[in-house]
């Protein structure tokens, strides 16, 4: 049960933690704070490049939610609707069932979503870097890489194998390719049979400058020393489309590329459009104070919001760094309209910028002062550490970074994959695989045993399916829940696809669709002429 006054947050990222952590300290103890999460912990995005270069430990730049707050609720699920004449949020459980939860206040901090549909061919061949495991898949995939090289007699196999292009020159981009040339720069002494010549790192960016974000002066020092540590910089290069091999211009060019990463395009949450709220550029348009337009209840702050900034009147950047003080600020409103006071306009000031190059070096302003090298790489590392949130994080991300220092890069390719790459289960006689009614989420195929089908489950079977049989199909292709109870009639092995699988299956092949709408369809019509004979409206004969 909600108390009388609820703020709900959605989003676990820097906007919606950093909100749930002032409001609960800002708001009297008769009001609750709920955060909504696709993940239970937060992840500092800045370090992720480090990850993929292996030049930190994984856990280290990820929390618990949980212990980052004291009294906030903390609900890992999704939600999936915003039912604003009721005042609540509707999200899914464990189950796959609805729920919903009560709001007074509600925040939207649901950031945005990697498209990688911005390229032709990027969304089969590209790897993302979004999520902690987007980066910890890539490390390993890179590593992977190598290995596969070392042992690769063709010397234009292994040249294509330990090549990599990364699409975007803006601050991720730029971090990201500085990790991945240390790491495959420095790992290759062991790795005697890769030349230094077949280790390409490529960076593309569209513009004339890589980091449009920082002074020119800046971005020419980086583009300098991340070309003499071997970082091929393509200016005015844009990607066309990603194939298996290379990377094609719009140039007309190819770039040889066995690894692509992207750091750019986003998309909008897909929660944002449900919503019917005034938007611009997949951004919600909010007032000074963070308010959505339109609204007295509904606030918004992040990447997910298009939030003026009262000093200079232009909309906010969508960076960490903003999204931690438009936080402060909107905690801070909501608390005065708690109290009965006036909100105000949300004003910031940057402070700077620092972006890391590789090989120790960075490039970064403070107050208006520029720094490079070393000394900016110290910096940029020195802030980043004051920002971890807990004083074990900081001594761990240290120990991390002095460790780097002296030893080499971690290079264990780990086996991410499961033993069983299908997902099997197993009934008992007599056990329900799911109840009329139950939500429609997964495709069954019966490997062995009998699978009963009842549309009352105290009367007999309307039918009974064996091996090579399926069964789940009709609500997922009709978007319903289950039209009818399906129990293990003897033990029972099933193969089973999960909504997203199934989608996918369906879409990419047209033959099983038909096949599976033409079954669908003949039960839909099987279960209609029943309830017609049971309502005496049709002659049995």
């Amino acid at each position: 049960m909600a108390s009388p006054s609820t703020v709900v947050i959605i989003g676990g990222g820097f906007a919606g933690v950093n909100v749930a952590q002032r409001l609960e300290r800002a708001l009297a103890r008769d009001w609750d704070v709920v955060l909504f999460s696709q993940e239970n912990h937060h992840v500092f995005t800045p370090l992720l490049g480090d990850v993929v270069g292996a030049a930190i430990n994984p856990m280290h730049v990820v929390w618990p939610i949980r212990q980052m707050v004291r009294r906030v609720i903390c609900h890992t699920a999704t939600v999936i609707a915003v039912d604003r004449e009721r005042k609540e949020v509707v999200y899914h459980t464990a189950a796959g069932r609805e729920a919903r939860q009560a709001y007074t206040h509600l925040v939207l901090a649901c950031g945005s979503q990697v498209n990688l549909n911005i390229i032709p061919g990027m969304a089969a061949h590209g790897w993302p870097l979004k999520t902690m495991g987007d980066a910890l898949v890539l490390r390993n995939h890179l590593i992977g890489q190598l290995e596969k090289a070392h042992v690769e007699p063709d010397a234009l196999v292994r040249k294509w194998l330990a090549s990599v292009v990364v699409v975007g020159g803006g601050f991720s981009g730029v971090e990201v390719a500085g990790e991945i040339a240390d790491l495959l720069l420095e790992s290759r002494r062991y790795y005697p049979r890769i030349a230094a010549d077949e280790i390409k790192v490529t960076l593309l960016h569209s513009r004339d400058r890589i980091l449009p974000e920082l002074s020119a002066k800046l971005a020419e020092f980086a583009q300098t020393k991340m070309r003499k540590r071997g970082i091929d910089i393509r200016l005015n290069a844009a990607a066309a489309a990603v194939t298996e091999k290379f990377v094609r211009l719009k140039t007309g060019d190819e770039v040889i590329a066995g690894t692509v990463v992207c750091t750019i395009g986003t998309t909008v949450n897909p929660l944002i459009p449900k919503l019917q709220l005034p938007s611009e550029k997949n951004r919600l348009l909010v007032d000074a104070d963070m308010r959505v337009k339109g609204t007295d209840d509904i606030w918004s702050l992040g990447d997910c919001a298009q939030v003026p900034n009262a000093r200079d009147g232009q909309p906010c950047p969508p960076t960490a760094q903003f999204a931690v003080r438009q936080a402060k600020h909107l905690a801070a409103n909501i608390a005065a309209i708690a109290e009965g006071k006036t909100t105000t306009p949300f004003s910031f000031k940057p402070v700077g910028a620092f972006a890391s190059i590789g090989n120790r070096r960075a490039v970064g302003e403070v107050y208006g002062l520029r720094f490079s090298g070393l000394p900016a790489w110290l910096m940029w590392r020195g802030i980043y550490l004051s920002k971890m949130p807990t004083f074990a994080r900081k001594v761990q991300i240290a120990f991390d970074w002095l460790w780097q220092l002296f030893f080499p890069r971690d290079i264990v390719e780990l086996n991410l994959g499961q033993t069983e790459r299908m997902h099997e289960a197993h009934y008992e006689a007599g056990q329900y695989v799911f109840h009329k009614g139950d939500p429609g989420d997964r495709f069954f195929v019966i490997q062995r045993g009998r699978a009963g089908v009842y549309i009352d489950e105290g009367a007999n079977a309307v039918k009974v399916l064996g091996t090579g049989e399926f069964f789940g199909e009709v609500a997922l292709l009709g978007g319903v829940t289950r039209t009818a109870s399906v129990k293990a009639e003897e033990p029972l092995d099933v193969l089973v696809v999960n909504r997203a699988s199934f989608a996918q299956l369906t879409k990419h092949f047209s033959s099983l669709r038909t096949l599976l709408e033409a079954g669908a369809k003949q039960a839909m019509a099987d279960d209609a002429r029943r309830d017609d004979l049971a309502q005496g409206r049709e002659d049995p004969k």
